[in-house]
């Protein structure tokens, strides 16, 4: 028996799906109440029916998130891929990653699309999507990824800015130390300068006292000598 390619058991489902999502929110609180053993709040009820789901093929990196049937939309999903072609789609809880290869509307149906291993698979299922009356539109999870991207983009030139900021205020700031540091040298070698004038300066005058000092006892030695040269010759003269 000749097997069902991928992406052909991917157009079944989306039929399978697509036709179901209307009522899935009218029957789906007594399909997961199924086996309880108490009835969930309404609240719950409406976010199972209602909510958003993603399925992923098992050992691939294509994921579909479907938005407005909850989490049967993922179960239907998940039997009709396995009935069609057998392979293993399965629920996952990791939020959907990356840009979706297209992100489709019908009705109340929201699908997203993503293919982390070369879009062979995703783009197929866009494809299928669109020959059953889809049409593209942006979904709740690329608008999110949008929002995101763009409040990252905001945060990292808020950041930036931040960075220019603090730069700015740290090279002013090492500008002023700088330029005070070198008022301060200057104000050293000034300093220096000045002492060192002085010391020449006193040392001048004390050479000079010393001069003055040693002239004024060259003068009274040689006063002293005249003295005595007079009373010698007066002393001679008395004795003749």
């Amino acid at each position: 028996m000749k097997r069902t390619p991928s992406w052909l058991a991917v157009i079944l489902v989306v039929v399978a799906v697509g036709g179901s999502g209307c009522e899935s929110s009218k029957d789906v609180g007594t399909a997961s109440a199924a086996g309880a053993t108490s009835a969930p709040s309404a609240a719950s009820e409406a976010e199972q029916a209602n909510g958003d789901c993603t399925s992923v093929l098992t050992g691939h990196e294509v994921r579909v998130t479907i938005y407005g049937s909850g989490i049967k939309g993922c179960e239907e999903w998940d039997v009709g891929a396995a009935k069609a072609s057998n392979e293993y789609w399965k629920p996952t809880s990791e939020e959907p990653r990356g840009a979706p290869v297209c992100s489709m509307v019908k009705g109340s149906l929201t699908l997203e699309v993503r293919d982390g291993g070369g879009q062979f698979y995703g783009t197929h299922i866009c494809a299928s999507l669109l020959s059953k009356g889809w049409h593209e539109a942006e979904g709740p999870g690329e608008k999110d990824e949008r929002e995101q991207e763009a409040t990252e983009a905001r945060e990292s030139e808020q950041r930036a800015e931040q960075e220019r900021a603090e730069r700015s205020k740290r090279e002013a700031r090492e500008a002023r130390e700088r330029a005070a540091e070198a008022q301060h040298e200057k104000a050293e070698e000034a300093a220096l300068h000045q002492k060192e004038q002085h010391e020449r300066e006193h040392e001048t005058a004390v050479q000079h006292t010393e001069e003055a000092k040693q002239h004024e006892e060259e003068r009274r030695e040689a006063q002293r000598d005249r003295e005595e040269a007079k009373r010698s010759e007066e002393e001679a003269a008395r004795s003749e």
